[in-house]
């Protein structure tokens, strides 16, 4: 067995403790606190006779959109951001018009309103990955290929509103950011 001495050993006893100081850290990390989630928002309820809809964007869409409900402005809602509009009975023509993204744009969709249900719905921009490219170099008897990894996501089609649930718009509601709507009941 070999021995060390002198500066040697002392730096042997350096990086050992360094690397317990390592594990330590890591093993720290990794401790046993319960997942925690955030608390759920408030939702507000329907007023008498009408239903209540929440409006939201989805956290990666850019741009400003314009939302208009029968004609009606009823909000400027940033990426992120949300509303809530109270609708009487019967068929609403929803408008939102993008401006200052990737994929500017109209898009309407249908709604009909029954009286005390809440709904949640978010604009969604359908998506492709748009891959990457990778590179060829050649070399005297040697030939490298880099493939590509990944890709960069474009904008494919027309936004699109999407119902979800509660649950689902508890979430994205606790990352958005509330924007009041022109007027309270449409």
């Amino acid at each position: 067995m070999k021995r060390i001495h002198g500066a040697a050993a002392a730096g042997h006893q350096r990086r050992l403790a360094m690397l317990a100081l390592a594990v330590a850290a890591l093993t720290a990390c990794a401790g046993n606190r319960p997942l925690e989630f955030a608390k759920p928002l408030a939702l507000q309820d329907a007023l008498p006779g009408h239903a209540l809809v929440y409006l939201v964007r989805a956290p990666h869409d850019d741009g400003i959109v314009e939302l208009e409900l029968d004609g009606q402005p009823v909000a400027r809602l940033p990426a992120k951001g949300y509303t809530a509009v109270q609708l009487s009975r019967g068929q609403h023509r929803l408008t939102a018009t993008a401006t200052g993204s990737r994929s500017d744009g109209q898009t309407s969709h249908l709604l009909n309103a029954e009286p005390d249900e809440r709904r949640f719905f978010y604009l969604v921009q359908p998506t492709e990955v748009k891959p990457q490219t990778g590179w060829v170099a050649v070399l005297p008897k040697l030939v490298l290929i880099q493939p590509a990894i990944g890709g960069t996501p474009v904008p494919a089609g027309a936004r699109q509103w999407q119902e979800m649930s509660e649950a689902d718009a508890q979430g994205m509601l606790s990352i958005a950011q509330w924007v009041m709507p022109a007027r309270r009941a449409y």
